[in-house]
């Protein structure tokens, strides 16, 4: 069905844009309501803005172990900020290179380039030293607009349609600082945005306790199995000799590391390798134009084992969209395991679309939480990063993933974790609707029908 607007000359856009998307019929209506129907004071940023800056990729390749936080796209979810598979730059570096995108606490993050721009997050008061890089902005408002509003408004249907029109370009999708800028707001009575943060700071409290619970399930699984200190005695050499080396079929002095050694000896006691416990699914993904699809990306993963995802048509879908997921599925990425990234596949997840990054493995003599777990303890991250080949894409084959080796602990300490996992889904999924609540909220309050 045909959809087209008619626009006269007086009604062009300031920045004087002629492609027709940008004159959707939505995007008009969008911005006619905001203007003419709201029941509120209507600003665009510019004029409430104090300053509006972006980051830039750090010279060289190379991130440092720690440092300072350095937020890239996929840190930045909708409404908060996620430090899993975070990077770090130097405090050399925040200071001087990237002075002007430090962040600071009430500052309002929106995500400009590529797939997932449009979306916006607010930096809280306990995040400390950070920075992002190019493909996001830091904006400061005027006290009268409280960035946890602001956050919401620009991930709620008013503000994600106002990213939509006004973005540019097509092989690289972004949104520049002269369109951002038009961007219109409504300035709701301070009473009515505290409703938003009291919603916001719900949801913030919730997630810390999910990964909390997280966390000492974890815990409780590497002091079961004995993998909480494999810290040996520094050593300057160590020497193996070449019945270790052939049997290992392997020459790099890392894999044969006393800690590598002697968790590869602690995970191997079972005698089961993840393969006999859960193995591999291939059910292959085939996309069809017109029809759409969930698809999850290795940008999807959080820091508790979950996996977000997006909706894509079938002639959108990316080559990479390849794995079929089903419920109670783990998936893992065979991308730089070192980054930990692993989810349990919720069951309101079926049918829904992998990246060909992710290995799909069906747990069959293995509870799903508990081969989660396994599968993000740091350690064994470390042991899948030994098996990994190349070096500017270091992978581990899926063959080779399958052998590692796997151990549980007993029953006992295995429902112990189980129990924690679950609760702590069940706490993210709070903290999820509490953040759908806000932006629901704000939709409310903008319509007059709060």
């Amino acid at each position: 069905m045909a959809v087209w607007s008619d626009v006269n000359l007086l009604e062009l856009s300031p920045t004087m844009r002629l492609d027709a998307e940008y004159y959707q019929p939505a995007f008009l209506e969008n911005m006619i309501f905001l203007q003419r129907h709201c029941g509120f004071p209507v600003e665009q940023f510019g004029d409430a803005l104090l300053s509006i800056s972006g980051g830039a990729t750090p010279l060289g390749a190379d991130y440092p172990e720690d440092g300072v936080p350095f937020l890239r796209v996929q840190n930045i979810m909708q409404g908060y900020l996620s430090l899993d598979d975070v990077v770090y730059i130097s405090p050399e570096m925040h200071l001087t290179q990237l002075k002007r995108s430090q962040l600071q606490p009430g500052d309002v993050l929106l995500t400009i380039t590529g797939v997932s721009y449009g979306k916006a997050a607010f930096v809280p008061p306990n995040l400390g030293p950070a920075n992002i890089n190019q493909h996001s902005v830091r904006m400061e408002f005027k006290k009268y607009l409280r960035p946890e509003y602001v956050a919401m408004f620009l991930n709620c249907r008013f503000g994600k349609l106002q990213s939509d029109m006004k973005i540019t370009g097509v092989t690289r999708p972004a949104l520049d600082y002269g369109e951002i800028s038009t961007f219109l707001i409504p300035v709701l009575p301070d009473a009515l945005q505290l409703e938003v943060v009291e919603l916001c700071e719900a949801s913030q409290r919730q997630r810390a306790r999910s990964l909390e619970l997280y966390t000492e399930a974890e815990s409780l699984l590497l002091n079961a199995l004995g993998l909480s200190n494999l810290d040996t005695e520094h050593a300057i050499a160590y020497e193996r000799n070449f019945r270790e080396v052939a049997h290992g079929d392997r020459f790099d002095a890392a894999y044969f590391s006393p800690r590598a050694q002697r968790a590869l000896e602690v995970m191997g006691r079972s005698g089961k390798t993840l393969g006999d416990v859960a193995p591999l699914a291939k059910r292959q993904f085939k996309p069809r134009s017109g029809e759409e699809f969930r698809y999850i990306e290795i940008g999807d993963l959080s820091g508790d084992g979950r996996a977000e995802s997006s909706l894509l048509r079938g002639e959108e879908a990316p080559s990479r969209a390849q794995w079929i997921v089903r419920p109670h599925d783990v998936i893992t990425s065979t991308v730089r395991p070192i980054r930990r990234l692993s989810a349990l596949i919720e069951p309101e997840q079926d049918d829904f679309v992998c990246s060909s990054g992710f290995a799909v493995l069906q747990p069959r003599d293995v509870e799903p939480e508990l081969l989660l777990v396994y599968l993000r303890a740091p350690i064994v991250c470390e042991i899948l990063d030994l098996h990994t080949t190349a070096t500017m894409y270091p992978a581990i084959a899926t063959d080779v993933l399958l052998n590692i080796p796997f151990s549980a602990p007993d029953a006992n300490v295995t429902a112990q974790i189980i129990n924690k996992v679950r609760s702590s889904r069940h706490a993210h999924y709070e903290a999820q609707l509490l953040l759908e609540s806000a932006k629901r909220h704000v939709e409310a309050l903008i319509e007059g029908s709060a």
